[in-house]
């Protein structure tokens, strides 16, 4: 997200992830920041949660 929605200026860019938890069918979705284009995060691309805040759940790459 290069052009962020109303409110959401000062944390782009970012990308909104949806990710499968390891070993499992389940999906969730949260917040990568420092995401400029897809090229910095491949599908595939590891990630963990490190926290939930106003964004939602918050994850950094591995």
């Amino acid at each position: 997200m290069t052009v962020p929605p109303e409110g959401f200026e000062d944390l782009a860019p970012y990308a909104w992830v949806v990710m499968e938890i390891d070993d499992s069918d389940i999906r969730v979705s949260g917040f990568l920041p420092k995401i400029a284009t897809p090229t910095d995060l491949p599908i595939g691309t590891p990630v963990k949660i490190t926290g939930f805040d106003e964004r939602g759940i918050v994850l950094e790459k591995q």
